[in-house]
């Protein structure tokens, strides 16, 4: 894997730092060992490495420590419950809070209404993704949806 991104980046004049390769927490537990050394040597070489739907495996906070991570994601399941007031809530800003701590960036997937923007707005959550901004799209519906938004134009 490593070997043939490493081609790509090449072949393809790429900042290393304009990557970021996502991994889920199941993956890293199939072999953590092998999967730290392979994030190490990605993040040596300037790569970034987010960490995928957080809290919905089984990892343990020693195993995260050891990851070489830039991003944690909040999952969705527990964004969806922002709001609400219940445990979903209460992990999702755990979650964003142990980011905080680890000096991760934090992602928030599924954010879908303005309450659960400035829910995790308020939390320290730098990024989100989801509905409330826009729905997944093929990447010519994108450019365009970009070119509008820049331009201030109809959909913007």
């Amino acid at each position: 894997f490593v070997a043939s991104l490493t081609e790509a980046i090449a072949a393809n004049a790429l900042p290393p730092s304009s990557l970021e390769v996502e991994i889920t927490e199941g993956m890293v537990m199939e072999d953590v060992e092998s999967t730290i050394g392979t994030l190490r040597v990605l993040k040596d070489i300037g790569v970034s490495i987010a960490i995928d739907d957080f809290g919905t495996g089984f990892s343990s906070l020693a195993y995260l420590q050891r990851l070489p991570v830039d991003v944690m994601k909040v999952d969705r399941a527990f964004v969806s419950g922002i709001g609400g007031g219940g445990s979903a809530e209460r992990i999702a800003e755990m979650i964003v809070a142990l980011g905080r701590t680890l000096s991760l960036q934090t992602v928030a997937e599924g954010v879908e209404t303005a309450d659960q923007l400035d829910i995790v707005r308020r939390w320290g959550c730098q990024i989100v993704q989801g509905y409330y901004h826009a729905p997944p799209m093929a990447p010519e519906a994108f450019e365009a949806w970009v070119r509008r938004r820049r331009t201030g134009g109809p959909g913007a």
